[in-house]
């Protein structure tokens, strides 16, 4: 189960955010865990999104730059795929 953390940071720098969208990606496949080889073999992460510009099979997901699109104004970001 998951306990109650006490140490929740809000993200507010690009920096900060992917560094721990970096840590949530490779968590599974550290020595601990070993639930995948690589971060995007394993199931309930967003790296295969990220990674391979794959859709998940069952959730929606949206990249992080595009969230909050319209609290910026800025325009959306523009896939190369």
């Amino acid at each position: 189960m998951f306990e109650v953390s006490s140490d929740i940071k809000p993200c507010y720098t690009e920096k900060f955010l992917l560094q721990k969208l970096n840590y949530i990606h490779n968590n599974p496949v550290m020595t601990k865990w070993k639930l995948a080889s690589q971060p995007e073999e394993y199931f309930h992460s967003s790296a295969c999104f990220y990674i391979l510009n794959n859709p998940h099979q069952f959730v929606r997901l949206t990249h992080w730059m595009d969230v909050g699109e319209h609290v910026a104004h800025r325009p959306p970001r523009r896939d190369d795929a």
